[in-house]
């Protein structure tokens, strides 16, 4: 049975976003991919499946921007039955020790990798309400665009990425 599935983070050719529309396409399923900037990759891929790959500006560091997306797909499906957060950025600074970073540059790299997630369940919370399937993937790359500076504040943000995510899933599960 095909599913309709949301990919943050799709844009680079070689990474794990793409690779991921990818094989959801070949297993026939209908993707909506969201990039930040254009990506010639997912052109030509939306070539090969110009019916299943739909593909949207997003960048989840912004509420406006997420929000925009999320009527966009709701344009053109009724219910999306999983989202896959894949998304991340980076810091020069996210990838130093504590002494040795300055946080305001490390801030937009923790706001994409820990609030981003978040953002984008919030927008599309209702379009995933309205499948009998819905899953929910929180915040999947490991990259240093996730990275709280140091290896106790990688722990933080992937626990907080699933203490936040987790109810959500559960929120979008139990409603009717």
């Amino acid at each position: 049975m095909s599913q309709t599935v949301l990919i943050t983070g799709t844009g680079r050719p070689h990474a794990l976003g793409f690779n991921l529309v990818k094989r959801y396409l070949e297993n026939g399923d209908r993707v909506f991919a969201s990039v930040r900037r254009p990506s010639e990759a997912l052109e030509n891929l939306k070539k090969q499946y110009p019916d299943a790959l739909h593909i949207l500006n997003m960048d989840i560091a912004s509420t406006a921007s997420v929000n925009a997306a999320a009527a966009e797909c709701a344009k053109r499906t009724e219910s999306l039955d999983l989202v896959i957060n894949n998304a991340t950025t980076a810091s020069a600074d996210t990838m130093k020790e504590l002494p040795d970073f300055d946080l305001d540059l490390v801030a937009p790299a923790v706001n994409v990798g820990a609030v981003g997630p978040i953002r984008v369940l919030k927008a599309f919370l209702p379009l995933l309400k309205k499948s009998g399937t819905t899953k929910t993937a929180p915040s999947l790359s490991p990259g240093p665009g996730n990275r709280i500076p140091g290896e106790a504040g990688e722990k933080t943000r992937r626990e907080n990425a699933c203490k936040i995510t987790g109810p959500l899933s559960s929120e979008v599960r139990s409603t009717p």
